[in-house]
């Protein structure tokens, strides 16, 4: 259930990201990357995709790549040091509440509503979950993706 969780949260990600991209299917070619395209397909290409194939998959690429910096950077400067926190002090503290106790907005977050204990706590857990993504192989995939320089 939790890994199907992850899936849904990473999977909405990507889409959110591919669907707010400039780049769709029907304005992708213009007449400067179609020549670019049919004079030399770049290596690793299968000979077997049209040139809107490969210009639709080269866009998403883009932004897929991008996707992985920003989550390569939002787990280990964002939920890094809120689920260390979590596991040090902030857990104890939250274990002297009952479930259903509110907690207030404290801060200056547009919108944000006071949450109960146990919705604190299960939101956390989704941060945990995926956080399991960010051991040092998991890291080097991403990397592999964005590039080193755009994990940290």
């Amino acid at each position: 259930m939790k890994n199907l969780l992850l899936g849904i949260i990473i999977g909405a990600i990507v889409v959110a990201a591919v669907a707010a991209s400039p780049f769709t299917a029907h304005n992708a070619i213009t007449p400067i990357t179609t020549a670019v395209l049919q004079a030399s397909p770049p290596d690793g290409y299968t000979e077997n995709l049209t040139d809107q194939q490969r210009l639709s998959l080269d866009a998403w690429m883009r932004e897929f790549r991008g996707a992985c910096g920003s989550l390569a950077r939002c787990m280990d400067n964002d939920l890094e040091p809120i689920t260390t926190d979590y596991a040090g002090s902030i857990s104890t503290i939250l274990d002297e509440l009952h479930n259903d106790d509110v907690i207030p907005v404290q801060g200056g977050l547009d919108g944000a509503e006071p949450m109960t204990k146990d919705q604190v706590v299960t939101i956390v857990s989704y941060m945990q979950n995926v956080q399991t993504y960010n051991s040092s192989a998991h890291r080097q995939n991403l990397a592999r993706a964005c590039g080193e320089s755009n994990i940290d």
